[in-house]
């Protein structure tokens, strides 16, 4: 019997803390309104452990017993306690991390470590060596559509198709850097409408234009053209009933700033599914970097998956048109 159970949480970049760059997303009401919770010390250790938060209904324990604990066992050890969550910038649950080998409690403990910097509340607790946060372009696992729901505890034992889900799983686990193989969609083709030239700034635009493809199929999105429609963006990521609106932009030097033109500005303020995607040193394979972003809710700067921020600075232009 695999001893194992997911744990849906806010979707962060580190979980050592509420930054200006690092703040939690999704996971229910009381992260909205508070712009904080438990699980934001999750990879925060103390005393070289790290104290897993899940949210809980009022007074519930959890149902350890369900993994082989006896019913009157305060907790139970050997456990995998993998976390998961909603991905702000490409809709869908997704393994963000997992503690090996846990302490799993069956009702809530607090810890009052001088040193827990907020971290009082935890149900699980590992080790730091045990202890796995997958950064974000590796958080490519998406939990199955008929799974965990919106239930934040997940006993995947129970899950009808948990055989084949938990290979997958553990199958990723043993290598995130080479992402879910399962269930890709078939190559597009890219060529067809995007032409490569010789051009430095057509080699750009390629580059750009299919590494953001490539991350969007590993969050299992399939990837519609649309860049010669000039309807405001270059890309549709769909996946069920969710439609990414994607604008592409390719740099040669590291990202300091892109223009966009009045069509995608307008869009990308009235648009909440709008991204743009930024690929800064197009032209190095090892040094280029994407950039994921959206517009924050005040509408005054953008922000990447991955905390960074831009300043939106509007600009002014003119048309000149001959009279005669």
């Amino acid at each position: 019997m695999n001893k194992i159970i997911f744990f849906r949480i806010a979707w962060m970049i580190d979980y050592k803390g509420v930054t200006d760059k690092d703040k939690p997303n999704g996971a229910g009401s009381h992260v909205k309104e508070h712009q904080d919770g438990g699980e934001v010390y999750n990879f925060y250790p103390v005393h070289s452990k790290y104290h897993g938060y899940v949210r809980i209904m009022k007074n519930n324990n959890l149902a350890i017993e369900r993994l082989g604990a006896g019913k009157l066992d305060e907790y139970i050890d050997g456990v995998t306690v993998v976390f998961f969550a909603t991905d702000p910038m490409a809709p869908g649950q997704y393994v963000i991390g997992w503690y090996d080998n846990a302490r799993l409690f069956r009702k809530m403990q607090y810890n009052k470590a001088e040193n827990a910097k907020g971290r009082g509340s935890f149900l699980a607790s590992t080790v730091k060596a045990n202890g796995k946060l997958l950064p974000v372009s590796m958080r490519t696992l998406e939990l199955p559509a008929d799974g965990p729901g919106q239930a934040n505890v997940w006993y995947v034992s129970q899950y009808t198709k948990s055989s084949q889900f938990l290979k997958r799983f553990f199958k990723f686990k043993s290598n995130p850097a080479a992402g879910d193989k399962v269930n890709k969609n078939p190559k597009s083709n890219l060529k067809s409408g995007w032409q490569l030239d010789v051009a430095k700034r057509q080699k750009i635009e390629m580059n750009a234009m299919e590494t953001t493809a490539k991350y969007f199929k590993s969050k299992n999105f399939e990837i519609k053209y649309v860049h010669l429609a000039k309807v405001g963006w270059d890309m549709e990521a769909v996946k069920g009933n969710k439609k990414l609106l994607i604008e592409v932009k390719g740099t040669s030097l590291p990202l300091e700033s892109v223009v966009l033109t009045p069509n995608e500005y307008i869009h990308s303020k009235e648009k909440a599914s709008y991204r743009i995607c930024i690929l800064d040193r197009a032209l190095s394979k090892s040094k280029s970097k994407l950039y994921i972003c959206k517009i924050s809710a005040d509408g005054k700067r953008w922000v990447s998956e991955c905390g960074e921020q831009m300043q939106v600075k509007e600009i002014k232009a003119a048309q000149l048109i001959k009279i005669n």
